[in-house]
């Protein structure tokens, strides 16, 4: 087989093992009030942590994208000395910034 299979079985297993941890996570029941409540104080800064965090992560984000299309992509400069005329580097990248971004999303929603 060749390693393209065998990562897409890796990241099968890995995201059946994720869900069903989740699964796990999200049906144990606390009764204790005082537990809740901690937890939604938690659960409000975490969000609100996030909120702000990926707000400043959406300008660098967007700043480097920019930067990938001019100086990489499009060559508009002429450094590189061979543009091939689209912008697939720059989408990976934004593609995997929202990735990266959601996974963290996710995390954090998990864990509080």
């Amino acid at each position: 087989m060749s390693e393209i299979v065998y990562g897409i079985i890796a990241a099968s297993i890995a995201l059946v093992s994720a869900s069903l941890l989740f699964l796990r996570v999200q049906r144990s029941k606390v009764e204790n009030k005082d537990v809740i409540e901690i937890g939604n104080l938690i659960k409000e800064g975490a969000m609100a942590f996030l909120k702000r965090e990926y707000s400043i992560l959406a300008l660098f984000v967007l700043t480097v994208f920019i930067i990938l299309i001019l100086f990489i992509d499009l060559d508009v400069f002429g450094i590189i000395g061979k543009s091939q005329g689209n912008i697939n580097m720059s989408i990976s990248y934004l593609v995997g910034a929202f990735g990266s971004a959601l996974a963290g999303f996710i995390g954090m929603s998990t864990a509080v």
